[in-house]
């Protein structure tokens, strides 16, 4: 008996354990930490930003030098080398030297192209960030309107059989039968729209993760609250923002490579020397300079300084333009969700209480007698509509709170760090 007892024991152990886990619950925190650490466009990044950092000393070294070793020897019959003056073995060194001041803006033009390497790096990470706490907010919403619905349809439901038992004592409408049983439906495909909004999500957070895997998420229970700037702080954020650290480095680097075209438009030296081996005769030593004479100065090195000034007044110009874009996009969210913030006053201390009120009085009218069943059914929408609304308008303002760290940079929503 003892024997069967713990056979039994162990069959159920096993078969607990064998039960998939259920999936955690997020923490959003935790989330955005793995983002920057694991996402691989975040990676490739860091590693650009090392390949650039490896330009700058190599191109303001001076080149190398070229060692040539050449023979001549004085007709085809024999070897003449050590009998003949015109036959030698001559030993060349030649040195490119370019004006230093050339080499220096040349490494400028890599160290100003590396710190727009670094600049993509950090809206990159500010762009995968929003990402996240989008998707974060997805799957809020989604299981919110999942348990609103669900919560909903437990209502049609007894609804249902309420309208169900006064139709067959006769004391009800076939129409309020209808009603409840289209609305059921109709709650259902609500249902499986809001599983599919949250599978778009999952998939969404999982890439923004950088995870190649698919995984069913758990929950997500909260939402970060969102803590909006002045709009004084916000527009002065903005200059400094991810996307303009970007614009700013570009136009920085378009100055340097102008000032680098200015340098190469003046003479460049050079030197060469040789030694000639003449066998038994004395040998023979030559030196020399060498000199780039800028013949084609208006076809060649003036039109690249015009080049230059062009592509640098032209990026200055995309600066201004994306400041403007990123103002008017900050000022259009932080008006959005000051729009928001109004909207949930009214949901939270208005319409929700007076829906719920409502739908009861409706409730007790019908059970009295003194309602008909598309009365609760209307207000048994419009409350649940509202309630849907309200979660909508919640993760909305997370989502453009997200929207808006990315463009200035300020820590908006707290408990997201």
């Amino acid at each position: 008996m003892n024997r069967s007892i713990v056979v039994l024991s162990s069959a159920l152990l096993t078969f607990s354990t064998g039960l998939p886990a259920e999936p955690e619950v997020l923490d959003l925190a935790a989330l955005l930490a793995e983002a920057e650490r694991a996402h691989p466009g975040i990676r490739a990044q860091v590693e650009r930003a090392a390949a650039a950092a490896e330009v700058a000393p190599r191109v303001e070294a001076p080149p190398d030098p070229e060692l040539s070793v050449s023979y001549t020897n004085d007709g085809l019959d024999e070897l003449t080398l050590g009998t003949s003056q015109f036959s030698n073995v001559t030993v060349r060194w030649d040195q490119d030297l370019p004006r230093k001041s050339v080499r220096k803006g040349s490494a400028e033009v890599a160290r100003r192209e590396e710190s727009v390497v670094l600049a993509q790096a950090t809206n990159l990470r500010a762009e995968v960030r929003r990402r996240t706490i989008e998707a974060y907010a997805g799957i809020w919403r989604a299981d919110r309107e999942h348990d609103l619905l669900a919560e909903g349809r437990t209502v049609l439901v007894a609804s249902l059989e309420a309208a169900r038992a006064r139709y067959e004592a006769g004391q009800g409408a076939q129409e309020g039968l209808l009603r409840a049983q289209t609305e059921l439906r109709r709650a259902d495909l609500e249902l499986e729209t809001a599983s599919r909004q949250r599978r778009g999500a999952e998939i969404a957070l999982l890439e923004a993760l950088g995870r190649d895997g698919d995984a069913k998420l758990g929950p997500a229970l909260t939402l970060p609250p969102v803590e909006a700037p002045a709009a004084e702080e916000l527009e002065r954020a903005v200059g400094v923002g991810p996307e303009l650290r970007v614009a700013t480095a570009e136009v920085e680097r378009a100055g340097a490579a102008t000032e680098r075209a200015r340098a190469a438009t003046k003479t460049e030296w050079g030197f060469m020397a040789a030694y000639q081996y003449l066998g038994s005769l004395d040998p023979m030593v030559m030196g020399g300079v060498t000199v780039k004479l800028p013949l084609w100065r208006s076809s060649k090195q003036a039109r690249e300084v015009a080049e230059a000034e062009h592509t640098a007044q032209a990026v200055a110009l995309e600066k201004e333009a994306a400041q403007n874009t990123a103002v008017a996009r900050a000022r259009d969210l932080l008006a959005e969700i000051d729009s928001i913030r109004r909207q949930r006053a009214l949901l939270d201390e208005a319409l929700i209480p007076e829906g719920i009120a409502t739908l009861e009085a409706a409730r007790a009218g019908y059970g009295a007698g003194r309602a008909e069943m598309g009365v609760v059914l209307d207000d048994l929408t419009r409350l649940l509509g509202d309630r849907r609304r309200l979660a909508a308008l919640s993760a909305r303002e997370v989502i453009a709170a997200a929207e808006l760290e990315r463009i200035t940079g300020l820590a908006i929503l707290g408990g997201a760090r």
